[in-house]
């Protein structure tokens, strides 16, 4: 007797009970833990969404559900949390067997763009969420929630009014009820690295760290803090007597140089650091600044005290969690814009004109 409904079985090789204590499935007993019902889901899109989508895990995981996840090869680490049983990257060989020959009981379907939503409407389950595609390949909603965002996602206006966080909705497309105290987004479950420590090595533990992220990508400078604006954060923070640690990518190499000239003294990360890196480096500071990236993700995740800078996307749709402050530009009409280059002078861009003194208060 082989109990292929059971979590340990690989079928490959012996299970991690077997290893360990040389139960076999005829006398399993304490560790049999059997499979209640199998959940797909289907997240591909930006870093910082995969991760702020992982707060559904905590209704899921724990149910006696097996959760699969397929998402982009670089955010597989973000899932790393004990709360997933397999992280598929998208495109990878085992991900079209998953999709053709296995069956589901429900499929979370969550993007609504096509290389997401076409997985979804392959998947075979008894109930899909979210997104999927018709006959012509345009994108569908498969329930009533999906639909409403659908409408708020192709429509700049309803997207500016929206006053609901992502999580809410995310929760009601998948038939869920979000609770901000307990669906948390999930941290890794392994934060220890060698580069952190050694990064931070001559910090004390009295210090006062501040993260800063320097940058926020190529699809949205905006999301950036002007260079003018990034001067006087770093030259506040060094001032108050922070240890300033600074948080790039390859893309920011042009603002990072021009940091340099500066003369605040920082810590610089190098651009360089692994997903898990990142965590451990984030989890040793104090307070983070930065923009709608990933990074404030993070941050949120690690429960620190988070001061984000939002304009050309929406602040409404940014949960707070109890630890993020957001810096919203008062005055202006145009936030929330989701453009990806800004048509008004620099002086007069919302990256520039943001209050930064909560930040010191």
């Amino acid at each position: 007797m082989i109990k292929t409904d059971c979590r340990h079985y690989v079928g490959a090789k012996p299970c991690a009970p077997h290893k360990r204590t040389g139960v076999t499935c005829e006398t399993c007993v304490n560790d049999y833990d059997p499979i209640t019902q199998r959940i797909l889901i289907i997240k591909l899109g930006a870093m910082g969404d995969v991760l702020r989508t992982a707060a559904i895990l905590r209704q899921l995981s724990g149910t006696g559900a097996e959760i699969t996840w397929i998402t982009k090869s670089n955010a597989v680490g973000l899932l790393e949390n004990g709360l997933v049983d397999r992280v598929v990257p998208y495109g990878s060989p085992e991900m079209l067997p998953i999709i053709m020959w296995e069956e589901f009981d429900v499929v979370y379907s969550l993007d609504n763009d096509y290389d997401g939503a076409v997985l979804g409407s392959m998947a075979e389950a008894a109930v899909h969420f979210g997104y999927g595609v018709n006959e012509s390949g345009k994108i569908i909603p498969f329930n009533g929630a999906a639909d409403a965002w659908l409408h708020v996602s192709i429509n700049d206006d309803l997207k500016k009014i929206n006053k609901r966080t992502y999580q809410s909705v995310l929760f009601e497309i998948c038939e869920l009820e979000f609770d901000e105290t307990r669906d948390t987004i999930p941290v890794l479950s392994d934060l220890t690295s060698p580069y952190a420590d050694a990064l931070l090595a001559h910090c004390a533990h009295t210090d006062s760290i501040t993260a800063v992220m320097v940058g926020a990508g190529p699809r949205w400078p905006e999301k950036s803090l002007s260079m003018g604006k990034l001067r006087d954060l770093l030259d506040g923070l060094h001032k108050r007597g922070d240890t300033i640690l600074l948080i790039s990518g390859p893309e920011e190499a042009a603002r990072m140089a021009e940091v340099a000239t500066w003369g605040i003294p920082t810590i610089n990360t190098d651009g360089a650091q692994s997903v898990k890196d990142t965590f451990a480096i984030l989890n040793r500071c104090d307070r983070v600044v930065t923009g709608d990236t990933l990074v404030m993700h993070m941050a949120v995740a690690l429960e620190k005290p988070t001061f984000t800078y939002v304009g050309p996307t929406s602040a409404a749709e940014l949960a707070e969690y109890g630890v993020m402050t957001k810096l919203v530009p008062e005055g202006l009409d145009c936030l929330c814009c989701y453009n990806t280059k800004c048509p008004f002078p620099e002086a007069e861009r919302c990256n520039n004109v943001v209050d930064l003194s909560p930040i010191f208060t």
